[in-house]
């Protein structure tokens, strides 16, 4: 299989073309593209999506928020993470865009009983505006507005809890912000089943299930010796 691309300046002032082979012999077609994929399920670029209805963002939350009270927990944290700590996440993985609306591959969620925050970067400011439902959310601008941690070290009550599934939290960030809210007497809890996942049973709208595609075994001429 041959490709042909273009490559060039910004402001046109040279451009060159070249041709590259690529043996597929060895890798199904439906594959080929998934070293980047072209459209992860849990990422949209669709600038007409619709935000999540009032009724449905508020439904949402306010079903996380009954899970969390049963569980004695005050705040939820809800990353962009599996428990592989993968680049793409699946579909049954992407709870931060099942609860906020926001699609994209960057952006956290801290859901407390009043409030309910998205913290993502630059590149998804204005899709945040298109596809969240600002009355419920509420954009923290990484970079610009205080981070997760400062957040909550400075917003929750001494003695509550914060809550976070430990497979979708790193072992180093988990241990810096244990340490930064046992300072001033907030407890991180593990919730070995995700709160939204229960929620989202709830309210009979459950994560899709996990893929179970085909291995793909690769020869040497991919690999090396």
């Amino acid at each position: 299989m041959t490709y042909d691309s273009t490559v060039g300046s910004t402001n046109g002032d040279y451009f060159s073309r070249f041709t590259y082979n690529v043996n597929c012999d060895e890798i199904p077609m439906r594959y080929f593209n998934w070293a980047e994929p072209d459209m992860p399920d849990y990422v949209s670029f669709d600038t007409t999506s619709t935000k999540n209805s009032r009724e449905g963002s508020l439904a949402r939350l306010t079903a996380v928020r009954d899970v969390m009270a049963e569980n004695d927990v005050d705040a939820y944290v809800i990353p962009t993470a599996d428990a592989h700590n993968s680049q793409y996440i699946a579909p049954a993985d992407a709870r931060r865009v099942w609860l906020s609306g926001l699609q994209g591959s960057s952006g956290t969620v801290v859901v407390t009983a009043t409030e309910a925050l998205v913290w993502t970067d630059s590149r998804y400011f204005t899709q945040f505006e298109i596809q969240v439902n600002t009355e419920h959310f509420k954009l923290m601008r990484q970079g610009t507005d205080a981070s997760i941690q400062s957040w909550l070290v400075d917003n929750m009550a001494q003695n509550s809890v914060v809550g976070i599934d430990p497979t979708t939290y790193t072992r180093t960030a988990w241990i810096t912000l244990e340490a930064a809210l046992r300072a001033v007497n907030v407890t991180l809890k593990s919730t070995p089943q995700n709160l939204v996942d229960i929620a989202r049973e709830r309210i009979g709208d459950p994560a899709p299930n996990r893929p179970n595609d085909d291995l793909i075994p690769l020869n040497v001429n991919f690999t090396g010796e």
